[in-house]
This record gives structure tokens, C-alpha cells and sequence, in this order.
């Protein structure tokens, strides 16, 4: 029997994790390597630059079983952003089965995976006893792992699970401790996408000036990290609780949406553009309000979990 071995994943950087998005990217400018290609795909995902991360994955998967994991889990956080979340299972599944295989254990990737394979089953209508079984075992991996970012991300499902259920007091906690422990970190872009879940939750609960007021500032934040992919998310939520600025908002976010889709292959640009929220966002005229569908609402927020 081959024993397993206990490897670390190659950092991202305090620049990466501080939300300094493209002065990280460029500290990696003539480096090479299936490491630095995992390190690239991140960032160019958190960035939105999708179809450059889509290919740095790949050449990523070319090294040790750890960093193909990583890849692959890499790649999943992208499939969610712009809602294939069927792909984004398939891409989780296989990271753990490459841990496994190669009886690798890294307990910050397998924190990762878990905690993606929870915003899976959100986002493909799992039943509650599937959402609970993979936020136990998420949880259990997230304290093994002992990650700062972990613990965000893990508010971050945990909370999409309440509001699934319509626990809007509850998903309000979790993401709130979510945005409190990113602050604390220096962490803005998990702040950004915090407060930004935060501003849903608020929203759901009728509170309409406190989900502008963590909308625009999720926004802020956001856009001072170069974070395209929250963008959106961000200008939906204000369509919805900032009308009288509504068509604006919708706007911004079709625009955003938009140059985020195109950048992915082309196989995959049609796919995105069926998903909710996107389907009904991009088909929409410039002038319809918020509330004109029913497909879909614009408190869905995308998930790159």
C-alpha cells in the first residue's frame, strides 16, 4: 500500500489575498512552471480574465498531483462564476479523486474542494439533506485546514444555504462573520464579496438603505481590486433596493456580465449565456426594470467559492 504524504499548495501571496490583483499578476510576468501557471489561473479568474485562465489551468495540470488538484479546483471557482455549475462538480470531483489517487494530503486544497462542492450542490438545487451532509464536511475540513480563507469561503456557502432556506437572519450572521474576519486579514476582495452577500441578505430582509449602503460599498472594494466578476453581482442587487437608479444599475451589470462571458472559449460563451442570472440579464432592453422577469432574480449572485 502507498502511504500518503502531506504536501503544502504553493502560496498565492499577501498582493493575491490583499486583493492586489494585477500588481500579483505581475510579479509573475516571465516566470513559468505548473505553479506559477495555478498562481496565474487564480488571479486571472479573480480578475475575470477567463479564457487566459482557462489555459494557464491547463498547463497547470501538468504538475505534481497536488497543483493539478489545485488546477482543477481553480478551475471549478471559475465554471461557478458564471453559473455552470455542473461542470464545476464534475472539475471538484475530480481535484479530491487526484488527492486521493496519489494519497496526497493537503488540508488547505481539500478545505477548498469541500467548501466548493457545498456552493455545487447550491447551485444545482441539491435537497437539504445533501446541502447539510457537505457543510458538515466542509466545516470538519475547513478546521482541519486551520485557513483564514477557508473560514470566509465557508461563510460564504454556509450563508447561501440559509437563504436558500429562507434563513435571511441566519445567512445575514454568516456573512457578516465572513466580511468581519476578511477585514481583519487585510483581505479586500473576500471583504468586497462579503459585504456584496451581505447586501442580498439584507436586501431579502426588507432593508433596503443597508443593502445600498453594502452594496456600494462591496462595489468599492470590488472595483479597487480590479474584481470584475463581483461587479455585476453588486450592480444587481442595487437594481433591485436602488430604483430609482435601477436601469443604470442593470446597465452596468449587462456590460460587465457581457465582457466576462466573451472572454471565455467559445464552446462556453453559449452555455454561460443560458444560466440564470445571466440568460435573463443579457436579454434584457436597456430600459426594462428590474422586476420585468420572472426568470430569475437579481439577488442570485454568482459564486466563485
Amino acid at each position: 500500500m502507498v502511504e500518503s504524504t502531506s504536501e503544502t499548495a504553493p502560496s498565492l501571496g499577501r498582493d493575491a489575498l490583499s486583493g492586489r490583483l494585477e500588481r500579483a499578476l505581475s510579479a509573475l510576468e516571465g516566470r513559468d512552471g505548473p505553479s506559477i501557471q495555478w498562481r496565474r489561473a487564480w488571479l486571472l479568474t479573480a480578475a475575470g480574465r477567463y479564457g487566459d485562465a482557462l489555459e494557464a489551468c491547463e498547463q497547470a495540470k501538468q504538475g505534481a498531483p497536488i497543483i493539478q488538484a489545485a488546477a482543477l479546483m481553480a478551475e471549478a471557482m471559475l465554471y461557478r462564476q458564471v453559473s455552470l455549475h455542473a461542470r464545476a462538480e464534475v472539475a471538484d470531483d475530480m481535484a479530491l479523486e487526484t488527492l486521493r489517487a496519489s494519497r496526497v494530503r493537503s488540508p488547505s486544497v481539500r478545505a477548498a474542494i469541500r467548501v466548493g462542492q457545498v456552493a455545487d450542490a447550491v447551485g444545482l438545487g441539491a435537497d437539504d439533506a445533501v446541502l447539510a451532509r457537505r457543510v458538515k464536511v466542509a466545516a470538519g475540513a475547513v478546521t482541519t485546514a486551520g485557513s483564514w480563507r477557508q473560514s470566509v469561503r465557508l461563510t460564504w456557502v454556509r450563508g447561501e444555504v440559509a437563504m436558500v432556506r429562507g434563513a435571511y437572519r441566519e445567512a445575514d450572521r454568516a456573512f457578516g462573520t465572513g466580511a468581519r474576519i476578511a477585514h481583519d486579514q487585510g483581505a479586500r476582495r473576500h471583504e468586497a464579496k462579503s459585504l456584496i452577500f451581505l447586501a442580498a441578505a439584507s436586501a431579502a430582509r426588507d432593508q433596503q438603505s443597508e443593502a445600498v449602503r453594502l452594496a456600494r460599498r462591496g462595489l468599492q472594494l470590488a472595483a479597487r481590486c480590479g474584481a470584475a466578476p463581483l461587479v455585476w453581482p453588486a450592480e444587481l442587487i442595487l437594481a433591485e433596493v436602488d430604483t430609482d437608479a435601477a436601469d443604470e444599475h442593470l446597465d452596468r451589470a449587462r456590460r460587465v456580465a457581457g465582457g466576462l462571458i466573451d472572454s471565455l472559449p467559445e464552446p462556453l460563451q453559449q452555455e454561460a449565456r443560458e444560466r440564470p442570472p445571466a440568460s435573463w440579464l443579457l436579454a434584457l432592453g436597456r430600459t426594462h426594470a428590474a422586476h420585468g422577469t420572472t426568470d430569475g432574480s437579481p439577488l442570485e449572485i454568482p459564486t466563485d467559492a
